[in-house]
């Protein structure tokens, strides 16, 4: 199969499910519990028997480091990279200024070194580099960024 033939049906693929992914999103009513991953709303859209999945998201997926970890991520493809950046960049503007940490001695140190777990998420949207390096140090794995 030929390369434009797999991008055709990659754009057919995404295009189709992310109709049905709105369709669905509407009539869903019912309330979430909040947990710390309920910004992760991706949804699968193609599963392999070999183990490869396609998941269909936004940015607000894509950066939603304790998901991607927790669910085996091992590469992302972004579409939208230019529109992630720009996004993105909006929050590093906002972030000038000097942050104020309330907490202090040991308290301050809480949580510090579980790696994305232990960030919020605009912090998460002022650090965030779209690249495989960026990707593989906080989700702890060798990532694969297209």
């Amino acid at each position: 199969m030929e390369a434009a033939d797999l991008e055709t049906r990659l754009l057919t693929l995404i295009q189709d499910n992310g109709c049905l992914r709105e369709e669905r999103r509407g009539q869903d009513e019912s309330p979430k519990e909040a947990s710390p991953s309920d910004h992760f709303s991706a949804d699968l859209i193609f599963r392999e028997d070999t183990g490869f999945e396609l998941w269909l998201g936004s940015l607000d997926d894509a950066l939603c480091l304790d998901s991607l970890r927790d669910l085996g991520f091992g590469a992302l493809l972004n579409c939208a990279l230019e529109e992630c950046e720009r996004e993105c960049a909006a929050h590093r503007g906002a972030a000038l200024g000097r942050r104020r940490a309330h907490a202090r001695g040991r308290s301050a140190m809480d949580g510090v070194g579980d790696g994305a777990s232990s960030l919020d998420r605009d912090l998460i949207w002022e650090m965030a580099l779209f690249e495989s390096e960026w990707y593989t140090k906080w989700l702890r794995r060798d990532i694969a960024f297209l």
